[in-house]
């Protein structure tokens, strides 16, 4: 497998620790992702194989730097009812975000060998449970409706993590 990269918001303390409990609570074991709890920016995609993994790296560190902060907010909890069914928590979409994205977006798909966008429309979350069964996604959707999840965090920056077998990522560096 060759590697492939996602970027991603990560989620500060102390919320990241709330949202990292509900995740271990509600895990199945069909989900096994180490990631911790994030808003995916872009979704996974490989390199072309002319592109090194470190002039993105360059690429991204020197957009990074002049990032401004922007406050995200997280306001509930919804699902996606496709084949994998997943619950999430709701991330409210910004002009920040949204400019965010589609700046990550153009850069990564110069260097893509694979198209990063693979679901139809953008929808800004934090994947709670995922790889569920319509049984098991009734089952924990109201309990995590409940907590009525609310936040909001001042977002620093997006990480790149790179995933070199089927369950595991790394932060790249």
């Amino acid at each position: 497998m060759s590697a492939r990269y996602l970027l991603a918001i990560p989620i500060p303390e102390p919320f990241n620790s709330l949202l990292e409990g509900m995740q271990e609570r509600f895990r199945v074991p069909a989900w096994k992702s180490n990631l911790p709890p994030h808003i995916t920016v872009v979704p996974p995609f490989s390199l072309k194989q002319t592109v090194a993994e470190q002039e993105l790296i360059r690429e991204l560190n020197t957009f990074k730097r002049q990032l401004r902060p922007f406050i995200v907010q997280i306001d509930g909890v919804d699902q996606f009812t496709n084949e994998r069914m997943t619950i999430y928590a709701k991330v409210v979409s910004s002009p920040a975000l949204e400019g965010l994205r589609a700046a990550l977006l153009k850069m990564v798909r110069a260097q893509a060998a694979t198209d990063p966008i693979n679901f139809p429309s953008y929808v800004p979350h934090v994947t709670l449970s995922n790889q569920l069964t319509a049984e098991q996604a009734a089952r924990q959707f109201r309990p995590m409706e409940s907590m009525r999840i609310r936040d909001s965090f001042q977002c620093q920056g997006f990480s790149m993590y790179r995933q070199l077998t089927d369950d595991v990522w790394d932060e790249v560096k």
